[in-house]
């Protein structure tokens, strides 16, 4: 099954989207989902997380080690 995820402003109601030319001819789902504006969203999301800023001291050596342990 191929999939395309486009991100795009819709400024009419004709679209033209080159992506689509491997699935002329097949059926296929379409959904449109609305999308907040990022920034506003940001801003409640990480209200409470930001409000902690300079009150949490992290080791640094201990990130160091649990970012080397990460990497695949």
């Amino acid at each position: 099954m191929n999939a395309i995820k486009l991100q795009l402003v819709i400024e009419s109601e004709t679209l033209k989207i080159p992506e689509l030319k491997n699935f002329i001819g097949k059926k296929v789902e379409l959904t449109l989902t609305e999308k907040n504006d990022p920034k506003s969203n940001d801003t409640e999301k990480y209200k409470k997380l930001k409000s902690l800023r300079g009150r949490i001291s992290f080791d640094k050596k201990v990130l160091k080690g649990l970012r080397e342990n990460s990497i695949l």
